[in-house]
């Protein structure tokens, strides 16, 4: 799932001057990373926590334009096609981020 996200980024249009990689950042947890960054510097990043099944079940979103983001999402009730729970802005952290929880999406694999 996450290689196909990753891919998609790779090869829009708009993404063509950025670097796109992704990686894990907790092994016992499971949870993997995505940075796209243009000259060095990263502008968004995703992370993405799987359940104990390896599901994704939630997803961290940082970058700029976060309240735009977030009421697209909350609109869409999707978020990389992917059926939304829940979404909202989370400010108890180090720096603000949209969490994102994922439904059920067992029929779309």
């Amino acid at each position: 799932m996450i290689q196909n996200i990753e891919n998609g980024f790779k090869t829009h249009p708009m993404y063509r001057d950025y670097d796109i990689s992704t990686y894990v950042t907790d092994i016992q947890s499971g949870c993997i990373a995505m940075d796209i960054e243009k000259n060095g510097v990263v502008k968004k990043k995703f992370l993405f926590m799987p359940n104990e099944e390896g599901v994704i079940f939630n997803i961290a979103i940082y970058g700029q334009s976060l309240d735009h983001e977030c009421q697209t999402i909350r609109n869409s009730r999707l978020c990389f096609g992917l059926p939304v729970e829940d979404v909202s802005i989370d400010n108890g952290g180090m720096s603000r981020y949209i969490d994102v929880y994922i439904g059920d999406y067992s029929h779309l694999i």
